[in-house]
This record gives structure tokens, C-alpha cells and sequence, in this order.
């Protein structure tokens, strides 16, 4: 430090501008730049009103609690927050898209649009993929193809069989006769 620019010209305003070059140096030199980048916020939470993010906070912040202690009450507290906050989550889901609706009175294109948003029409499936889907496509598709060839076996053997005679039912008098009736209650 005693060798360093700083101290060669002592005039004020170069003095405090060397200062902050070389301590700057020395910064760059020993400590990473870390760069800090905030989560951009989920297409959730732009309808999110106020007591609902409050809300979603409690409610970690009592799971959390809950899992670290594992008590009883605990969980009661945090399941009373999930209530809660899935109350007000809903109630601010329905608020908003209300406004929307009442926002887009007269125009019919813009009420298309924010109806099929709101029922998610254009969402895709992104869990699996392509072979994964043709897969379990075909998987349903033989079993439903099961499915119906055991129920078109089942119509042929029952077209297949003599019709049943109503001379060979029992008489309903000779049903009633043979089974015996139940034991009369007793009661003490």
C-alpha cells in the first residue's frame, strides 16, 4: 500500500479517485463478483392480491415449523394456514379474472381470449415426451381393444345359446315355499 499510487500524489480529488481504483483492484483481485438475480415472478402470482401472498408466506413458514418439530399442534396451526390461504388464493383467482371479464364489457374477441386462458385450452402437456405419450396412447387404445373383444365374445356366446324358456323358471309360489322363512324375533 505504501508503494501504490496512492500515496505518490497527495492532491485530494486524485487522492480519493486512486483510493477507489485500487481498492477496487484489490476487490476484483480477492472476491468473486457475485451477481444476484432475482426469480422472475410465476404467471400465479400476478393475481395474487396482498393477504394471499401474506397467506402463502405463513403457510411455509408454519410447514416448515411442522416439520422440524413434528408436533401435533403444529401440524393443526398449519393446516388451519392451508385453509386459509387456499381461500384466499381462490377468492384472488376469481376477483381478478372477474375484472378482466368486466374490463373486456363489449369486446368478445378479448373475452375468448381471457375465457381460454383461464380454462387453460392452449396448455400443453409437458411431463412426458413424444415416445412417452405414443406409448401410453397405445396402451390405452389395446386395453380399451381388450376391453371390447371380451365384451364381443361374451355377445357371441350369449346369441349362441338356446333362449331360456319361461316354462323352466321356478314358480315364485315354489320359491317362496323352499326357502324358509327367518326365525321370529324375540325380544327380552
Amino acid at each position: 500500500m505504501r508503494k501504490s499510487v496512492i500515496i505518490v500524489q497527495p492532491a485530494t480529488n486524485v487522492y480519493v479517485e486512486r483510493l477507489d481504483s485500487v481498492l477496487s483492484e484489490l476487490l476484483d483481485k480477492y472476491t468473486a463478483v457475485h451477481t444476484c438475480r432475482r426469480r422472475p415472478p410465476k404467471k400465479i402470482s400476478r393475481w395474487l392480491s396482498d393477504e394471499a401472498v401474506t397467506a402463502k408466506r405463513l403457510r411455509r413458514r408454519l410447514e416448515r415449523q411442522w416439520r422440524s418439530t413434528g408436533s401435533d399442534t403444529d401440524r393443526v396451526k398449519y393446516r388451519q394456514a392451508c385453509r386459509q390461504a387456499n381461500r384466499l388464493i381462490n377468492e384472488s383467482r376469481t376477483s381478478h379474472f372477474k375484472r378482466r371479464i368486466e374490463s373486456a364489457a363489449g369486446d368478445w374477441k378479448q373475452r375468448w381470449r381471457i375465457a381460454n386462458e383461464h380454462l387453460h385450452s392452449r396448455d400443453t402437456d409437458k411431463t412426458r415426451t413424444d415416445t412417452e405419450n405414443s406409448h401410453l396412447s397405445k396402451s390405452f387404445a389395446d386395453y380399451f381393444a381388450s376391453k371390447l373383444s371380451i365384451g364381443l365374445a361374451a355377445i357371441g356366446a350369449l346369441r349362441s345359446t338356446p333362449p331360456i324358456l319361461l316354462s323352466t323358471l321356478p314358480d315364485p309360489l315354489h320359491v317362496g315355499h323352499t326357502i324358509d322363512p327367518p326365525p321370529p324375533c324375540q325380544s327380552t
